[in-house]
């Protein structure tokens, strides 16, 4: 009797070491893809202040052109802590680009307050909208993978210890 519960019991810790397996591969394949999601939306947005401060290169208001210069260098700290998370995991890192990415959508404001009537500058002003929520939504997506990656390599590494002294 004792080792048919012995067997059972390793059966069980068996199925818990199957299912953390299998949540790391969800988790590193949800990490591949909202990657994949913040390198092509953050390109968007990168073409897209370029072409807002390629725009501007006539104008005159010292006001405008810090106001692009400013949204394009805040994108650029906020891809740049991005990818500091993106190679680290560390949540600390994790924070700081979340931080930095919620100020850009202030430059965002402040440009198109001062925009006036210039209608190109309205466009791209309006095209920087869904890039920008898709890029946090996919930097939300990454950290969760990470946080899930951490959770579930606990968990394995507690059925496999079981299983060891069982």
């Amino acid at each position: 009797p004792a080792s048919s519960q012995e067997a059972r019991g390793l059966i069980v810790l068996a199925g818990f070491y199957r299912g953390s397996v299998q949540s790391t591969f969800e988790a590193v394949q949800r990490r591949r893809a909202s990657i994949e999601r913040m390198l092509t939306t953050g390109t968007e947005i990168h073409t897209t202040t370029t072409a807002i401060e390629l725009l501007l290169e006539r104008e005159t208001d010292s006001d405008l052109h810090r106001s692009a210069m400013a949204l394009a260098e805040t994108f650029q700290e906020t891809d740049a802590a991005s990818s500091r998370f993106l190679a680290s995991r560390n949540p600390a890192d994790s924070n700081i680009a979340v931080r930095t990415l919620g100020t850009v959508p202030i430059r965002v404001e402040e440009l198109a307050r001062l925009a006036g009537e210039n209608r190109r500058l309205r466009r791209f002003i309006a095209a920087l909208e869904s890039p920008l929520a898709d890029y946090a939504d996919a930097l939300q997506n990454v950290i969760a993978a990470d946080d899930q990656l951490r959770r579930t390599a606990a968990e394995r590494e507690a059925a496999n210890q079981a299983m060891l002294t069982t």
